[in-house]
């Protein structure tokens, strides 16, 4: 980020979120020690306390779509990571019984890493293989017996070249945790953040957001050697939600309209039929699904 390009009020907004982030684990650490290690506990501070007051103060207005898609049961759930306000953005609505699969070095954070562990989140030494798989193991292990979920961002970093409308190549681990627990993968899409905040470019004017669930992707039945067809589908099924979004966002601000006003619902429907026809026009696409299946079964 470079820090020197935002504006005073980024500055305010900033600190207010970390003060903030300081405070909702303060507060999650309190509630560990009646819960300790429950997987309920990171949605209730991240969807009921920690994200409604993070999301006034960085000015966002979150839009979820299709959440009535997510199921009962255990799931791996997995979004496009973009920058470091994917916590709160993702956590202001989290699925029940759901931890994070997330990198060791978060583990050092002051107060938060203490709360992310107490809370029940796995942590995982990606230099270290034999580590990294004890992990996953444990992780698969969780999900098999249904005793929760698990939030991953595949990616594996967060994508600074292209966020909101390509994910960068996605890592095995997530996939083999999913089949070898056999629960459904859930695609959870962020529409493009830099619209709305973007340091390296010097704004954060605030703005719309929309996070949409995907059909949830069946393992029933796949092995190993799945694998890659199954990383082929979730990200092309991402990504052509993802650009529809972005398209979508685009129209709006084109004609100064915002997501929930009146006729915004006419223009989303134009986009994906105009997306349709270039896609049919253009032949379909790439990817097991197929260019024109993937945008419509995102928008569905």
């Amino acid at each position: 980020m470079r820090l020197s390009r935002w504006p005073v009020s980024a500055y305010f907004r900033a600190l207010g979120l970390g003060v903030w982030l300081i405070i909702s684990c303060i507060i999650g650490l309190f509630v560990c020690v009646w819960k300790f290690h429950d997987p309920d506990v990171p949605r209730i501070i991240t969807t009921y306390i920690y994200s409604p007051l993070s999301l006034i103060i960085g000015g966002w207005r979150i839009h979820h779509r299709d959440y009535h898609k997510i199921p009962k049961t255990s799931a791996v759930y997995m979004g496009n990571h973009q920058s470091v306000a994917d916590l709160l953005i993702f956590g202001s609505a989290t699925p029940r019984n759901c931890v994070c699969v997330a990198k060791s070095e978060l583990k050092w954070v002051p107060v938060f890493g203490l709360f992310w562990y107490a809370s029940g989140n796995i942590f995982i030494e990606r230099k270290k293989l034999a580590s990294a798989k004890q992990s996953l193991d444990e992780a698969t292990s969780r999900l098999r017996d249904n005793q929760c979920s698990m939030w991953v961002f595949p990616e594996g970093t967060r994508n600074y070249k292209s966020p909101g409308t390509t994910c960068l190549p996605f890592k095995k681990g997530p996939f083999h945790m999913a089949i070898g627990a056999q629960v459904p993968i859930v695609p959870v899409v962020c529409s493009n953040q830099t619209r709305t905040f973007d340091p390296n470019n010097g704004h954060w004017r605030g703005g719309d957001i929309v996070l949409q669930a995907l059909d949830p992707i069946p393992t029933k039945g796949k092995t190993a050697a799945d694998i890659n067809d199954l990383i082929a589908l979730t990200r092309s099924r991402m990504e052509a939600a993802m650009r529809l979004l972005d398209a979508e966002l685009e129209e709006l601000a084109r004609l100064n309209m915002r997501v929930g006003d009146d006729g915004a619902d006419k223009v989303r429907a134009g986009v994906i039929e105009r997306m349709h026809g270039a896609a049919t026009a253009s032949g379909g696409g790439s990817g097991s699904d197929g260019g024109v299946r993937q945008r419509r079964q995102a928008a569905q």
